[in-house]
C-alpha cells in the first residue's frame, strides 16, 4: 500500500464533493 498512499486524499475529496452534491439536491428539492 505504499504506492497508494495519493489516493485516500482523493477518496476523500471525491466523498465530500458527492456528500456535498446529495445535501445540495436535497435543500433545492
Amino acid at each position: 500500500m505504499t504506492g497508494k498512499k495519493a489516493v485516500s486524499p482523493l477518496i476523500a475529496i471525491v466523498l465530500l464533493i458527492v456528500f456535498a452534491v446529495a445535501i445540495s439536491t436535497l435543500i433545492i428539492a
